[in-house]
């Protein structure tokens, strides 16, 4: 198939579906937003990506919202000059 074939297919299928849910621990919300926050640093990220990336880290402030250091640190990745080194565990 090509990838014009292949997108065809996959809006077909897709179209089909319903909507999807997840559960997250607070952890895992929190890598989430992390890496979809790290994402939106690639410069050929389109807008439709960056509208998703913005609902969910929305998403997860509301969830964190009786969480104040948990907020800090969700601003703190929207900022890219915020970003540290990564460490080695």
């Amino acid at each position: 198939m090509t990838d014009d074939e292949i997108t065809q297919a996959m809006a077909r299928e897709m179209a089909t579906k319903g909507g999807c849910e997840f559960h997250f621990s607070a952890t895992s919300m929190l890598r989430a937003v992390a890496v979809l926050q790290l994402a939106t640093r690639h410069p050929r990220l389109d807008d439709g990506h960056r509208l998703f990336i913005r609902t969910f880290v929305e998403h997860a402030r509301a969830f964190f919202a009786d969480c104040p250091t948990v907020l800090d640190v969700i601003r703190r990745g929207d900022d890219p000059r915020e970003d540290r080194p990564w460490k080695t565990p």
